[in-house]
Order: C-alpha cells, then sequence, then structure tokens
C-alpha cells in the first residue's frame, strides 16, 4: 500500500528510493501508480535502516504540519487523478526528487491550485523544507543556529550526473553553462557525537538540481552516504518534508 497524505489543497504521495519521480528513460514512480496501477516492487517501498532520531523528525514535522495520512481511499485517489488531470501535466505534480532521494511528492488537487502554486514558484514565493543526516557538525565552533550556503552552481563540464560550487574566482573558467545564484539555509536540529553525524532542517526558496547535496558537500559535511559528491556508493537519506508558501 502507499503512503498518501493530503492537506486541503495538495495530495502527498510517499517516494521511495531508487525510482524516477517523473516519465524518464526508465520505469517511474508515475508510471507504476498511474499507468501500470500496480503495486511498487517491495525493494523500492522500504525504508530501512533510518536513524531514529532522523525518523522521529521527520514524522514529528509531518504530524506539525496538519498533513492528514489516507489508508482506505488511496486508489479512489489515484483514480481521480487520473480522470481530472492529464499526463502531460503529470497528474498536476508540483514537485520532483532525486532518483535515489526518497520523501513527498505533492500533487495539487485542482487546476486552479496548480495554477497558482506555478506562478508562486516563477515568482520564488514557494520554499522547500528537507530534513537529512550529514557527517560531521556544520556548526562546529561558531555560535550561529543557522547557516546560508551561498556558493554559486554551475553544471559540471566534463561530468553530466553532477553539479559543481563556484566557491573561488577562478572557479567560473572550468565549468560549463551559467552560473545559478541560490542559497540553501540549514539549521541545526541535533548532533550526536558518539556518531559524528547532525541531523538538520534545510530551506531552500528558488532551487536547481542537487542544490543541496552539492552545497553541504562543499562546507565539508556530506550527506550521510552521498554517492555523488563524496567518496561513499551507498543511499542518501535526504527527505522533501514539506512546502510553505509565503
Amino acid at each position: 500500500m502507499l503512503n498518501i497524505f493530503q492537506t486541503s489543497d495538495f495530495y502527498f504521495f510517499r517516494k521511495p528510493h531508487w525510482v524516477a519521480s517523473t516519465f524518464w528513460k526508465e520505469r517511474s514512480f508515475l508510471d507504476y501508480v498511474f499507468i501500470d496501477k500496480e503495486d511498487l516492487p517491495k525493494n523500492l517501498t522500504s525504508y530501512k535502516d533510518l536513524d531514529q532520531d532522523l525518523s522521529k523528525y521527520i514524522d514529528d514535522n509531518i504530524s506539525r504540519l496538519n498533513i492528514t495520512a489516507i489508508q482506505s481511499d488511496q486508489q479512489v485517489i489515484i483514480d481521480s487523478l487520473i480522470n481530472i488531470f492529464w499526463k502531460d501535466k503529470e497528474y498536476w505534480l508540483l514537485n520532483r526528487l532525486d532518483n535515489d532521494t526518497w520523501g513527498l511528492l505533492y500533487f495539487a488537487k485542482t487546476a486552479d491550485i496548480y495554477e497558482d502554486y506555478k506562478a508562486r514558484q516563477a515568482q520564488n514565493l514557494i520554499g522547500k523544507f528537507y530534513i537529512t543526516q550529514v557527517s560531521g557538525n556544520p556548526f562546529f565552533k561558531i555560535d550561529n543556529k543557522e547557516i546560508n550556503i551561498d556558493y554559486p552552481i554551475m553544471h559540471h563540464k566534463f561530468a553530466e550526473d553532477r553539479m559543481v560550487c563556484i566557491i573561488q574566482p577562478w572557479d567560473a573558467t572550468k565549468w560549463d553553462w551559467k552560473q545559478h545564484i541560490v542559497s540553501t539555509k540549514i539549521s541545526l536540529l541535533n548532533f550526536d557525537k558518539a556518531k559524528n553525524t547532525s541531523t538538520l532542517l534545510v530551506s531552500i526558496s528558488k532551487w536547481i538540481r542537487h542544490q543541496i547535496r552539492v552545497h553541504l558537500s562543499s562546507i565539508w559535511c556530506p550527506i550521510i552516504w552521498e554517492n555523488i559528491y563524496w567518496n561513499n556508493r551507498s543511499q542518501e537519506y535526504l527527505h522533501l518534508w514539506s512546502i510553505w508558501l509565503k
């Protein structure tokens, strides 16, 4: 059974690891749910090995946002999205997650909500919040409770699967395409001294591909099990858990 939640304006579907959010070269979450109408493979639906602190913060904050879980009406919701909305609009999907990131995909309940959201997004009035765990403590030796990471980001010149931060002025000559001026705000939820890991609340308003991953790696606090911008080759637990609208 899928994990589906709702508010007055949105449906939230919990996407697992290792599946694309939307239509691509391989079968995506939308293919499984709306086209094939079949259960996700079991190897995609488990949320094993989550740190207890991370799970607690995710569950607590979902509850705080008044996102209500749905159990019995899931197929009704899926059928209504198929009947009312269109494949070329991705069934009113409003966000995407990296293939190896799990979290909440959200869908507008009506066309008006969809169009209003897109208008706000174009004006940078949409903010996204994530919870993640990183190696180390980015707040080590500083008194700030929040940090803004403001390094511009560009596409890598030779590797299509990654982005790069412009930390020094000469870095801009090494990479491809235009600079993206974005900001990633982080605040500390918990630091586990024994494991040397931090649980962070991360917020962004204007966002680009891999922004959080590359920004956290740039300050030497990569996401646990980060597999592109660090040396670990396993899973990552970057979780989109909410949105806010200004």
